[in-house]
């Protein structure tokens, strides 16, 4: 699932600065957006 928010640009993931094989998954601009329509249902 994680793959497929990425790739419909819904979330990013970055390293983590403190475990190189760790992520850091964030929602972008779309997603929060999505989030809040979710919320609102």
């Amino acid at each position: 699932m994680t793959r497929k928010l990425e790739a419909i640009g819904h979330i990013r993931r970055k390293p983590a600065p403190s475990d190189k094989r760790a992520s850091i998954v964030e929602l972008t601009d779309s997603g929060k957006a999505l989030a809040d329509q979710v919320k609102q249902l």
